[in-house]
């Protein structure tokens, strides 16, 4: 042991050069630029920070590993000092090791000091938690894993030539190159692969881990082919031991050593993958298991236990992310109302009876189905919480309640349409899915706006409405209507109804791309108090101001109440809700509610597709709440949700600081402490 530490010493001192410098200030610039960028782009999705910062590193982590274990034989083979070295009493396995060690050393610290790229994320976004949570420790020990495997296969490559070039070639080939390629390969030509494994591996089990799943077969199998290429290290290392001594029987049993150590890796990895147990630990960053959607319909469930049933293969990777979606729903449905969710799993593999009942229902494999006593509802598994709260919304909210109608035939943005820039099929699409049925109206074509229209959606109306159609929305208003007006350009058609657009455009405060606005919601109201924590980015929005009406000199019943929802300033609004007539002492009666917002464009298919904010969570929290489903509107997000709000001015130095200024600052300082060392006497 006194050797192996001595050894892995004097790799890892010889670390700290310019070299090592340089190699380190590399992987972090790489992985902190990936970082970043996926950071800007990835805002508003399902990736958490932690997932993000391990996905940066992971395609690196070998081309760090191979840089680090490149020279650690090779140099020594070609410059004669191994020869030196095996003459003294250091072991073949002693000596590999001890390299392997310090090489990995080196490995861990420069992951130690990629932590604290998102620890800026503190100093410049106010991100919460930071890198010591679980999350980023789960993150840590994935790379660490995979960092053990790839120095491990870095040292047989030094071991094999005497060249470090050709060793850092052959190692990343092995570790990186030829594995992305076969999986490559195989996702486009082998549809039962493609079927099977959905993403490369390694990534899966770093995702996995800092996601909170851990599984073991994955860490068992690092750790069975870390030692099997150490072992093939130290064979031969041997072998050079031998080489010109005609030992043919010495080589022949490392030969022999070597291929029955790599059947042993391959039958214990498959038996780790056939034993395989996966372990879900908490998730620091979420509070909850499951999104406030979730939970507030769980909560608020009024049809009794509900009966879960997961249509899912169990070969699959959805099948994993599948029962965990359905353990964490049974807790939270136990703490929010004390109810049962009774999950059930059939296997279309192995329950054929139940899985040809199931497709006689019309239901697909990959699907989750939700009863509640004769009524049914299907989520596809892939969806993932949202999805499944998305189903459970369709069993609760009333089917009288479910038809959202976009006016027609002013110039509005047409539901149907799949264009990225004025289409709105994709929040269209959205509604449906949450149960509700969409249509176009045409008001010149009718004599009334029809009774089972729920809400009523005016897509920014590029032409003022006709004075009789205006009559027909105003009458329906009066009895109580729902309407919903995304604002194109100045209006004064709704001043009887408490608000009017301005043709002024609110000046931003806060910006992510110069010309939006990104906004904070409020949390006084039903529509915005799920999103406290949100951003809602907003194009040029105009600002919108109450009228006379709305002033409390008219009657109670009359009385008309603006509700701020997005300021820019105290005094600049940009969206609000109205509502007319008071329900308190009077529950028959249906008041009125309008949501105005000064903008068209922020639920449009380009915007939702660019912008991952809390617009699309907006605008059906203000479907719900025009609709009367008030619990239903808290927020689709996932605990897990990334949520910055990034502006520009905040972003730029992060950037900059993390992927520049961190790696410039790290390499001096290495390659001051380098000059140091070789100065001293």
């Amino acid at each position: 042991m006194r050797a192996v530490r001595l050894l892995a010493m004097r790799t890892f001192s010889s670390f700290a050069t310019s070299f090592g410098g340089a190699v380190v200030a590399l992987f972090l610039a790489a992985s902190a630029s990936s970082f970043a960028w996926h950071m800007r782009t990835g805002e508003g999705g399902m990736l958490p920070a932690s997932a993000i910062w391990v996905l940066a590193a992971a395609p690196f982590l070998p081309v760090l590993a191979a840089a680090l274990t490149m020279r650690t034989i090779a140099e020594e083979r070609r410059s004669g000092a191994l020869e030196l070295l095996m003459s003294t009493a250091v072991r073949e396995r002693e000596m590999v090791a001890g390299k392997f060690v310090g090489s990995y050393a080196g490995l861990l610290l420069s992951i130690a000091l990629y932590l604290a790229v998102p620890a800026m994320l503190s100093l410049f976004f106010h991100y919460k938690p930071g890198p010591a949570s679980g999350s980023y420790s789960l993150a840590f020990i994935a790379l660490a894993l995979q960092g053990a495997l790839w120095c491990a296969v870095g040292t047989a490559s030094s071991a094999c030539t005497t060249h470090p070039a050709i060793a850092f070639t052959a190692s990343v080939l092995v570790c990186e190159g030829i594995p992305r390629a076969l999986h490559s390969a195989a996702i486009a030509w082998l549809p039962a692969y493609r079927s099977a494994v959905a993403t490369y591996l390694p990534e899966a089990h770093v995702y996995d881990m800092a996601t909170g799943l851990v599984s073991t077969s994955a860490a068992i199998s690092c750790v069975i082919w870390t030692g099997f290429a150490l072992l093939f290290a130290s064979k031969q290392v041997a072998s050079l031991r031998f080489r010109h001594r005609g030992c043919n029987a010495v080589k022949l049993s490392s030969f022999t050593a070597v291929i029955l150590a790599a059947v042993f890796s391959v039958l214990a990895t498959a038996l780790a993958r056939r034993l395989d147990l996966s372990v879900e630990l908490a998730r620091p960053e979420s509070g909850e298991a499951v999104s406030p959607r979730l939970y507030e319909l769980l909560k608020r469930n009024t049809l009794g236990d509900l009966r879960a049933v997961c249509y899912v293969p169990q070969k699959t990777p959805a099948f994993r992310a599948a029962d965990r979606l359905m353990r964490v729903m049974q807790n939270a449905a136990r703490s929010a109302a004390g109810a049962e969710v009774r999950v059930e799993y059939v296997n279309p593999r192995w329950d054929l009876a139940r899985s040809s009942r199931l497709s006689r229902e019309g239901v697909k494999e990959g699907s989750i189905v939700l009863y509640s006593g004769r009524r049914r509802e299907v989520a596809a598994a892939s969806g993932g919480e949202d999805a499944l709260a998305a189903a459970l919304h369709r069993l609760l909210v009333p089917r009288r309640e479910r038809h959202v109608c976009f006016i027609a035939g002013h110039g509005e943005a047409d539901p149907e349409s799949y264009d990225p820039v004025s289409g709105f099929s994709d929040i269209a699409r959205e509604l449906v899915r949450n149960g509700y049925t969409v249509s176009r109206l045409d008001l010149a074509t009718l004599p009334a706006v029809p009774s089972d229209c729920s809400v009523m959606v005016m897509a920014g109306p590029r032409n003022p409405l006709p004075r009789v159609e205006r009559e027909l929305v105003d009458s329906w208003l009066r009895h109580g209507g729902r309407l919903l007006y995304l604002a194109h350009r100045a209006e004064n058609g709704l001043e009887p109804w408490g608000a009017v657009v301005s043709d002024e455009t609110a000046v931003p405060v806060r910006t992510s791309s110069g010309e939006d606005t990104v906004l904070s919601p409020s949390g006084g109201h039903a529509v915005t108090k799920p999103l406290v924590d949100g951003s809602v980015v907003l194009d040029k929005p105009l600002l919108v101001r109450p009228s006379a009406t709305s002033s409390e000199g008219a009657s109670a019943a009359d009385r008309i109440v603006f509700t701020p929802l997005l300021s820019v300033r105290t005094n600049e609004v940009v969206a609000a809700a109205l509502q007319r007539g008071v329900t308190a002492n009077d529950i028959a009666l249906r008041p009125t509610r309008i949501v105005v917002v000064g903008n068209d464009s922020f639920v449009m298919n380009g915007a939702l597709g660019e912008k991952g904010a809390a617009n699309r969570d907006f605008f059906l929290n203000a479907v719900e709440w025009l609709a009367g489903v008030d619990f239903a509107s808290a927020t689709s997000t996932s605990p897990l949700q990334l949520h910055l709000g990034m502006a520009r001015e905040s972003y730029v130095p992060f950037a900059v600081a993390s992927a520049v200024g961190y790696p410039l600052f790290l390499f001096i300082v290495f390659a001051f402490a380098g000059r140091r060392r070789l100065n001293r006497p």
